[in-house]
């Protein structure tokens, strides 16, 4: 994850640089449409959980990495960057109809 800071105000400069991001992502998306980078045939989600473990006090928790020893489960990972978050990852495919 990472901070995200939302302003109201509006400014040219931030306006044009979000569109230069906004065409180059469109135009990598034509890219890779063009060169059959995109899977077909097979319908997926990845769906993602964020926990976050606190202590009595209701504080995060430095935990992270005994809980993930104990379980032992590829599916949980750390939340870089966090003291007590771990993350839950499971990516399902859906049979094809």
């Amino acid at each position: 994850m990472g901070e995200q800071y939302v302003s109201t105000e509006r400014d040219s400069r931030q306006a044009q640089a979000f569109m230069k991001s906004l065409l180059a992502d469109v135009s990598a998306l034509e890219r890779m449409i063009e060169t059959g980078r995109i899977e077909s045939g097979v319908r997926r989600i990845g769906a993602e959980q964020e926990i976050f473990l606190i202590d009595r006090a209701m504080r995060p928790a430095p935990a992270a990495m005994e809980v993930l020893k104990n379980v032992n489960d590829h599916r949980l990972t750390t939340e870089r960057g966090t003291i007590g978050g771990l993350t839950v990852s499971n990516n399902v495919n859906e049979p094809k109809t």
